[in-house]
């Protein structure tokens, strides 16, 4: 089992056969998604489904949150009963129409899949769930994809980095802020896992599937990390994602702002594993030079594409220390000085890490023993769609950043060419590799009906709850594919 969900009968009775059965298949695909990422493979071999959703009169926090059932979405009940949303019977609520509308429910799931992550990185990495599914199984490009993994902020990797850059941290070769206060720079933004982005789309979605199923198999041989054996935890996982991507990551880790806390112990490390300086990660690291912004035009245009219509109205914004209350103080302070600070910074950063470098010591990256590539194609992609309104996330502290709605996904289709077929092969090369067997499962749906609200006698149903979501009604429709 893969997927669980009850809607009411109200926003569903009117739906064709078709129509449901993309929409189930569409689910099935995206819980596909959550569990690949992670490293489980099969789903077949999942004890329990990956993902339970229903509405209700109120959602479990006050703010989004975590839940088995996930309830997040509000519905609407009068003395009859549940109400329609929108035409009795066929709903235009996503719950029914579209299974990766809502980047919130990926984060939420995403934090249910209890992964490791570096500190700082609990409201951040969980984002990434979303980009895998909407660019691997759902072939949505990868920046959209992406982009559209936080819904209150639309960036690209490339705009993510430069959401990190044009920083004063930044400048200063400090690290990325994870204190979990409102100056926070990790949490509820892109570039507090841009890291993984730049790891799939220059090195495929294979390397990150690769890193989480070895440390499955690691755990429950009682030797989690154990590559990483003597190191700081920190250092530990930057050595192992480099073991999985199968060069020296160290410098793109750093870049993003994890300082190495023992540069001579990781560094021995690295060489017991053979991993060789990238190439490829130094060009990369070359063109985010180019990327940052050279003046207060330049900074103004990347302002304007990251935040529409925010620019000189911080009234509209939360919060100074985050955001587009952020970038309306940073706007003022930039200017072709700061921008040198950046740039030299960089350049430095990248002769240090690269200039000694001769030619026969670069990892032969044409040549390297990897899973395929996994979806990851980089560069292009197009623009974020929007913007969306809603409350926190349900683990956020107070004077977080919230979590809203996502642009709008691709439809739920059935083409699963191009980068769905480089994560099958990514898969296929993780069981030849790592020994992986389990059974295929079959799919079928079945409706179940149900009551999920009521009126006593003598009261009235009330509208509970926090949270401009949609949800809406009360008799409830199960569905459910095995």
């Amino acid at each position: 089992d893969k997927f669980l969900m009850q809607v009411p009968r109200i926003w569903m009775y009117d739906l064709t056969f078709e129509h449901v059965r993309v929409l189930m298949e569409g689910y099935e695909k995206a819980m596909e998604g959550i569990n690949e990422m992670n490293g489980y493979l099969p789903t077949s071999v999942m004890n329990k489904h990956t993902l339970y959703l229903q509405p209700d009169l109120q959602i479990r926090r006050v703010a989004y949150g975590v839940g088995y059932p996930q309830i997040n979405q509000l519905l609407n009940c009068n003395e009859q009963g549940p109400m329609a949303d929108g035409v009795p019977g066929a709903s235009s609520h996503w719950l029914v129409n579209d299974p990766v509308e809502w980047s919130v429910t990926y984060h939420e799931a995403g934090h249910c899949q209890l992964q490791s992550m570096y500190r700082g990185e609990t409201e951040a990495s969980n984002n990434l769930f979303h980009a895998y599914v909407r660019n691997v199984k759902f072939n949505t490009s990868f920046d959209v994809a992406f982009a559209g993994s936080l819904g209150h902020a639309v960036l690209t990797p490339d705009e993510a980095a430069v959401d990190w850059m044009v920083t004063p941290q930044f400048g200063a070769g400090q690290e990325m802020d994870y204190s979990n206060t409102p100056d926070d720079q990790f949490r509820y933004q892109q570039r507090g896992y841009g890291k993984y982005a730049d790891m799939a789309r220059e090195w495929g979605w294979g390397s990150i599937i690769k890193f989480y199923h070895t440390e499955h198999l690691e755990y429950m041989a009682g030797e989690l990390g154990k590559a990483g054996e003597g190191l700081d935890i920190v250092d530990s996982r930057t050595l192992r994602l480099g073991i999985a991507t199968g060069i020296d990551l160290r410098p793109l880790i750093e870049f993003w702002g994890i300082d190495t806390v023992d540069p001579v112990a990781l560094k021995a490390k690295t060489l017991e594993n053979n991993l060789k300086p990238s190439k490829k990660l130094k060009e990369l690291l070359e063109r985010y030079v180019s990327l940052i912004p050279k003046d207060v035009d330049k900074f103004n245009a990347h302002f304007d594409a990251v935040w529409p219509f925010k620019r000189g109205f911080p009234e509209n914004c939360e919060d100074v220390r985050y955001g587009c209350g952020w970038y309306n103080v940073r706007m003022g302070e930039w200017n072709e000085a700061e921008a040198g600070v950046a740039r030299d910074r960089l350049l430095a950063f990248i002769e240090e890490e690269y200039g000694s470098v001769a030619n026969d010591e670069w990892a032969d990256e044409d040549d390297m023993q990897l899973p395929p590539e996994g979806g990851s194609g980089g560069g292009g992609g197009g623009e974020g769609e929007g913007e969306g309104e809603g409350e926190g996330d349900g683990l956020e502290e107070e004077g977080g950043q919230p979590m809203t709605g996502a642009p709008t996904p691709s439809p739920v289709d059935d083409d699963t060419g191009g980068d769905r077929g480089r994560v099958d092969s990514a898969i296929v090369w993780v069981e030849e590799n790592l020994a992986i067997v389990a059974a295929a499962g079959v799919g079928v749906v079945l409706f179940l009906v149900g009551f999920m609200c009521f009126r006593r006698k003598g009261q009235k149903v009330k509208l509970r709850g926090a949270g401009k979501t949609k949800g809406k009604g009360n008799r409830a429709m199960q569905m459910e594919l095995v």
